[in-house]
């Protein structure tokens, strides 16, 4: 699988170096940057979502055993941070 994506990214390299129709490559630059624009819009989507369990898990509230659970971690955490 590696192979078939590397020898397919070679073949569109060479394309791309021989092309020289600026209409294509405009049109290949439009794509590249609208794929990019989607990771971006996918990043801050995922952000949001995180955002938002937060926001209701702290709107929850917590146990009394969650809250001496999520203490001692810290507490811990402390710790193994100041023996390094």
């Amino acid at each position: 699988m590696k192979n078939s994506l590397f020898e397919a990214r070679k073949n569109l390299i060479g394309w791309i170096e021989s092309l020289d129709d600026a209409e294509v490559l405009q049109k290949l630059i439009d794509i590249k940057n609208s794929a990019s624009l989607e990771e971006c819009a996918t990043n801050i989507n995922s952000e949001k979502v995180e955002e938002q369990d937060f926001d209701q898990q702290f709107a929850a509230g917590m146990t009394p055993d969650e809250l001496l659970e999520n203490i001692a971690s810290h507490i811990e955490s402390i710790d193994s941070e100041e023996n390094i």
